[in-house]
């Protein structure tokens, strides 16, 4: 459970002129135009609770769900606001590799759900991913059994604001001062391929060593 007091001190850093709603009854949907991601800051404290407090995936998920569920109208799409550019500034092709070889594979949505999970795992971690992918390595040498991916990052604030509002989240961005969507991210020059397995092991050595060597 989330303790009513570090959620508070987190939801008002985000805004101190949002009234927080504590229940997921009917609220005031966010007015148009929204396009102020939540501080970095804030959404990174809010992740490392969630990382402290659970021990599986599916624990920090119902944890997660509950923290957006205490969230005003406003902080929900400041929240995914934030998710969305961090997911943007993630999308590189050494990225992509250490995903596919983590992953056995990985299209396009899949390698969405990969970033969501590399952002779950902090910031320490998604700052280490987005700098040096094959360094991911460190990070799940103990757990090279999971899925690593995290939809929910994408998918809870968008349910919660319709449950909330009962609107859709993209109606409250201004999409001509926010630039996070896919028509809007970089073309990547892929230069590594499947067929040749030594393109991708030149890429992440360690990945490749942990996970398509051992297939």
């Amino acid at each position: 459970m989330i303790r009513s007091v570090l959620l508070g001190t987190l939801l008002s850093l985000c805004s101190t002129s949002v009234t927080i709603a504590h229940t997921s009854t009917y609220v005031a949907a966010a007015p148009a135009g929204y396009s102020q991601p939540m501080p970095e800051a804030v959404y990174w404290q809010l992740i490392e609770s969630s990382l402290q407090n659970t021990e599986t995936l599916e624990e920090q998920e119902d944890y997660l769900s509950e923290a957006l569920e205490e969230m005003s109208a406003e902080q929900l799409v400041g929240f995914k606001l934030r998710t969305d550019q961090l997911l943007m500034d993630s999308y590189s092709s050494p990225l992509w590799c250490a995903a596919y070889l983590m992953k056995g594979g990985c299209g396009e949505e899949d390698f969405a759900f990969f970033r969501c999970w590399l952002i779950s795992r902090g910031q320490k971690i998604y700052k280490l991913g987005i700098q040096h992918a094959d360094d991911i390595a460190f990070a799940v040498q103990a757990n090279t059994n999971s899925a690593f991916d995290f939809e929910a990052l994408q998918t809870l604030p968008a349910s919660i604001y319709k449950k909330k509002t009962e609107q859709d989240i993209a109606a409250a961005i201004d999409y001509t001062q926010v630039h996070t969507q896919p028509q809007d991210y970089p073309t990547l020059q892929i230069n590594w391929r499947e067929q040749a397995p030594g393109t991708m092991q030149v890429i992440c050595p360690k990945l490749y060593q942990l996970f398509w060597e051992q297939q």
